[in-house]
């Protein structure tokens, strides 16, 4: 794959223009231009701009290879690059996607980090149980009455009302609720759905928002 130095080099070329009058035209030296080319040195992104316009071409592809050639050059050679640059990609797309929906759920009105209690919760020095966490978090967002004999560990199900089901993966320990993230193993292994959306509280979540609406999941962020 070509990559942002080796497009830059071939425009050129293709376009018989000397690498001084390329470099003129971004204002840079002209030993600065030729390390772009050859990959030893990055340019800035206002100047992959003035390069597509120089060029005349569309400046989305030269950014997108300047990005990639930035996020390779971060994880170059780390054992683990693959595994989290797939994470960082499932994070990122569930960041920037914007909601399919315009109708206000109960996500709409369940504004965790923002609650006195929650913050009361997870900034004294001992974490809530599963019990007390799952309490105020059915009552919260559905404002009714906690039934504990209802919470089942070995599905996260801690209740349900007439449009949701909720479920609460969470242990009361800050390691293990960095290394636990809602992932698609965990989805799969729900309860078969029936009819209810749902509504599911995590510390983090490895899966776009297109797989929570094919599952019919909300996610509400625990705020740890």
């Amino acid at each position: 794959m070509e990559t942002f130095g080796e497009t830059i080099k071939r425009l050129r070329e293709e376009q018989n223009i000397p690498l001084r009058k390329v470099a003129a035209y971004i204002d840079i030296d002209q030993a600065i231009l030729s390390k772009i080319e050859h990959g030893s040195r990055r340019p800035k992104r206002e100047q992959v701009i003035e390069l597509a316009k120089y060029f005349k071409v569309d400046e989305k592809p030269l950014l997108i290879k300047w990005l990639a050639g930035k996020v390779l050059e971060e994880v170059y050679g780390d054992e683990f690059a693959l595994d989290a640059l797939q994470i960082a990609s499932q994070m990122l797309k569930s960041t920037v996607e914007q909601p399919k929906e315009d109708k206000p759920s109960v996500l709409d009105y369940l504004k965790l980090g923002e609650s006195p209690g929650m913050e009361k919760m997870f900034h004294s020095n001992k974490l809530p149980t599963y019990t007390e966490l799952a309490r105020y978090l059915f009552k919260t967002a559905t404002g009714k009455k906690f039934d504990e004999d209802k919470v089942d560990i070995q599905t996260n199900f801690i209740g349900e009302d007439k449009e949701h089901e909720l479920y609460l993966f969470y242990m009361p320990n800050q390691e293990w609720l960095k290394n636990n993230a809602l992932t698609l193993n965990m989805i799969k292994n729900l309860p078969d759905y029936k009819g209810k959306k749902r509504l599911i509280f995590a510390s983090l979540k490895y899966v776009d928002d297109e797989t929570c609406v094919k599952h019919h999941i909300e996610f509400a962020r625990i705020p740890y």
